[in-house]
């Protein structure tokens, strides 16, 4: 079932080493460099390549067809996937049992009817108002790439709600979030990507230092207001999540700032982390600001009332798990 997908990438490649193996790996002569070895891997399972010469070119394959193909061939490629995936032809053989596993890389686009913030078009006045009266920024706006979608939206879902989008390390757009900027009674608060695991990846993962304390939070509305933050889009994380498994290789630190109602569920997350390379390296913040102020209840509140002189408060009242 590989052959049209290894036609796609020879086109812009170059003939394979040896076609492609049963587990749906091939290599191919390195695009990065001239050594003139094949030392370019594909792998089309998991739709991710990765040169064993040149240690930092590696990612998606719709990056490398960015990169050295065209927009016909990233089509055909998109095409090609999606009817695997249709046709369930990327089921695993394993002994006697079908493992019907995921194929390829996934090809998530923003909600269609949102374009980014722009506070000098009239029709985006109220999401941006909304943002500036939470203490957002112009700057914040475009770090996160905020975008929004307006009162006239042909998906009533979709209407009136700010869009935070988030990119894996390869700037590759992993999720996104839709929150309302209008209360609306038949809408719901937030609005995500129903086909996507939390389990299985990072929000913004390209703008966390690792080599720098990592802050986890609950929601997007509390990561934007925080230096090196991500969020969990809720209170778990064990062993299954793939955060976990970047945490344990590559944090060298990790601040837990929970809401003011969760601090049970945030230890039992700092006790999941507190152990090997990190033993002794798990704080959580203690939440005595909020209970200075009745009103601030999370991070997102800590900031909107007290901006960053608040959330340099909030950092330095933490406690070792």
């Amino acid at each position: 079932m590989y052959d049209k997908l290894l036609n796609i990438f020879e086109y812009f490649l170059g003939e394979s080493k040896n076609g492609v193996s049963e587990n749906a790996q091939c290599q191919f002569q390195c695009v990065f460099c001239e050594s003139g070895k094949h030392n370019l891997e594909i792998n089309f399972q998991k739709g991710v390549y990765k040169s064993w010469c040149c240690p930092d070119e590696s990612g998606k394959l719709s990056k490398l067809i960015r990169k050295f193909g065209n927009d016909t061939i990233f089509q055909e490629y998109v095409n090609e996937i999606k009817y695997i995936r249709e046709s369930r032809l990327y089921k695993i053989h394993n002994k006697d049992n079908f493992i019907d596993e995921d194929f390829g890389e996934n090809f998530l686009i923003l909600p269609t009817c949102c374009s980014k913030i722009n506070k000098n078009n009239i029709k985006h006045k109220f999401a941006f108002d909304y943002l500036k009266s939470r203490g957002i920024t112009e700057n914040m706006i475009n770090k996160y790439n905020i975008h929004c979608t307006e009162s006239y939206c042909n998906d009533w879902k979709m209407k009136n709600r700010i869009i935070i989008p988030s990119y894996d390390r390869f700037n590759n757009l992993n999720y996104w979030v839709g929150r309302l900027y209008r209360k609306n009674l038949h809408q719901t608060k937030y609005l995500n990507p129903t086909d996507i695991s939390k389990k299985n990846f990072i929000f913004n993962e390209n703008l966390i230092q690792w080599d720098g304390d990592v802050r986890l939070v609950e929601g997007v509305m509390d990561m934007i207001v925080l230096p090196n933050a991500t969020c969990l889009l809720g209170k778990v994380l064990d062993t299954s999540f793939y955060l976990y498994e970047v945490i344990m290789e590559k944090a060298t630190s990790i601040t837990l700032i929970p809401d003011m109602e969760a601090f049970n569920d945030w230890y039992k997350i700092g006790n999941v982390l507190n152990h090997g390379r990190l033993r002794g390296k798990i704080k959580i913040c203690t939440g005595e600001i909020y209970n200075e102020d009745l009103d601030i209840t999370d991070p997102s509140s800590v900031f909107q009332s007290y901006g960053y002189k608040g959330i340099y408060k909030l950092l330095n009242k933490t406690d070792f798990i």
